[in-house]
């Protein structure tokens, strides 16, 4: 019965097994550059598209 309960919680794992680590995350290449040679925005805020528009038009 515990195979079934591991089975309906979606974790498969026997006990035998040592779980699998997840990836390690991407290493990120800062700062990213647009073609142009524009820092690419993150914003935090939620713009309208014409926002948007003036912002990437810098």
């Amino acid at each position: 019965k515990s195979v079934n309960t591991r089975v309906l919680n979606g974790n498969e794992t026997h006990p035998s097994q040592p779980q699998p680590q997840p990836p390690p995350p991407p290493t990120l290449s800062l700062p990213k550059m647009t073609a142009k040679g524009k820092k690419i925005r993150k914003p935090r805020t939620i713009y309208n598209p014409l926002q948007l528009q003036a912002l990437n038009k810098r």
